[in-house]
């Protein structure tokens, strides 16, 4: 029988991106999240006479929603962005926190930790475990990814590109997620803001002895918010995404520790199958199953 490992559902780290729209300075978060929903409730008292339309809004003239975005946010964005692609050696350790709505109506939160070593561009491991979930790691060395399921004692490897960039597409392309890959390649690319609506400097915020700059960012169906290091090392500290819409709107949270002088072997990246392992398949995605030919030419007038 041919077995398959199915692979650990992973955090993305990215929201689904962001929100937040204040015409004035407000002195309190507190104060300024009160604004936000008394704006998001009550968005036809934009239309009275003598009050500024909202930006937001659709209309004849305007057919998209315009972004507003502070200057400050987008570039305290910019120099993480930046700082993390000159960044090719380190050792990050994150805390996860993600909540679950039962049917029932009651918020579960689930506890995780995803740890990531990086030497360059061809040796990568991650650590990852989940609350109720099997622990994984992954062992990524230039030509060949191998997942490692210790409770099982399963393993299974595949071939992948030497290009980082490209072995997560192949990855994904499996079934599998590479943890925190959309939070950092979409920094190094200045991407995070695609589709945020609105985008705040909160403040200043204290994320495990750092001082930090709070950001806070907001999209049709999710809010987020970084907390960016403060100073020469101006990394991704503390996420928390919000999705809206659903019911109890769930959370998920990440506070991240980085080491930026870590010290490796090449045992950190090297997978040894201990005595008695079996070898699995990674388990691909199973592809949509086939129209029937006549629903098909339907489905095309």
């Amino acid at each position: 029988m041919n077995r398959q490992i199915a692979p650990l559902p992973c955090s993305q780290a990215t929201p689904s991106r962001c929100f937040l729209s204040r015409s004035r300075p407000i002195g309190r978060p507190a104060a300024f999240f009160l604004t936000l929903a008394l704006l998001l409730a009550i968005p036809a008292a934009a239309e009275e006479k003598g009050t500024p339309p909202d930006p937001h809004t659709k209309n004849a003239k305007n057919t998209a929603p315009v972004p507003s975005i502070e200057p400050a946010a987008k570039a305290a964005l910019d120099r993480m962005g930046d700082f993390l692609k000159g960044l090719t050696e380190y050792a990050l350790h994150s805390e996860t926190y993600t909540d679950d709505v039962c049917e029932g109506g009651a918020k579960i939160q689930f506890g995780g930790s995803i740890d990531v070593f990086r030497r360059g561009n061809g040796r990568i491991r991650f650590d990852i475990r989940k609350d109720g979930l099997d622990d994984q790691q992954y062992f990524y060395d230039g030509k060949t990814l191998t997942v490692w399921v210790k409770a099982k004692n399963l393993y299974g490897s595949m071939p992948v590109p030497s290009d980082p960039e490209e072995m997560v597409e192949v990855t994904r392309s499996r079934g599998l997620t590479v943890p925190l890959d959309s939070l950092l390649r979409e920094a190094v690319r200045k991407e995070l803001l695609t589709d945020v609506l609105d985008g705040v400097v909160v403040g200043t915020g204290m994320v495990a002895g750092a001082e930090c700059d709070h950001l806070a960012f907001h999209q049709k169906d999710v809010d987020w918010q970084l907390w960016v290091e403060k100073g020469s090392r101006p990394l991704p500290r503390k996420l928390v995404i919000t999705t809206l819409g659903r019911r109890k709107e769930p959370q998920h949270l990440e506070v991240l520790t980085w080491d930026l002088a870590p010290r490796f072997d090449e045992k950190t990246f090297a997978f040894t199958p201990p005595e008695g392992a079996e070898m699995m398949t990674i388990a691909a995605p199973e592809a949509p199953a086939a129209k029937p030919a006549s629903k098909a030419k339907k489905a095309a007038k």
